[in-house]
């Protein structure tokens, strides 16, 4: 009887491998122990695409957390002018945040999240959304 494995099986059969075993060993104790199931055409490509879509969303979350680290360690600088002691005359907004990202380190947020324009002298923290997670950015700004 053939038998398709849901799971690993020390010297027995790996994870989505189709083999031949017999059938009182996969009907009393592989199929009801949830190990493996009847070997067919859909349930294999069943199985093929849900081993895919896990495959690909162990990729994201393994890029999402070097992403993560490496936005952690990122510091965007801008200079503005200023009269001294006042606010500056034209902030940092979202859009420019979002350029200085793609320019610099190839790095394309979805969304910036900003309640409005950045004027004052100093570090800010700033969330930004990419690939739908979000991160906390430090943006520091400099009146000259």
């Amino acid at each position: 009887m053939e038998v398709i494995f849901t799971k690993k099986l020390e010297g027995i059969g790996e994870l989505g491998e189709r083999r031949n075993v017999k059938p009182g060993f996969a009907r009393n104790y592989l199929i009801p122990k949830g190990l493996a199931f009847y070997a067919t055409d859909s349930r294999a490509k069943k199985l093929e695409s849900e081993y895919l879509i896990n495959k690909e969303k162990e990729e994201d979350e393994s890029r999402s957390k070097d992403l993560a680290e490496s936005i952690q360690n990122l510091n965007l600088n801008f200079v503005l002018k200023a009269e001294k002691g006042k606010k500056a005359y034209t902030g940092i907004n979202a859009k420019k945040i979002e350029d200085e990202l793609a320019e610099k380190y190839q790095i394309h947020a979805e969304k910036v999240n900003l309640k409005g324009a950045l004027k004052d002298e100093g570090d800010h923290s700033v969330k930004i959304v990419i690939g739908g997670k979000e991160f906390e950015l430090m943006v520091k700004i400099e009146l000259k």
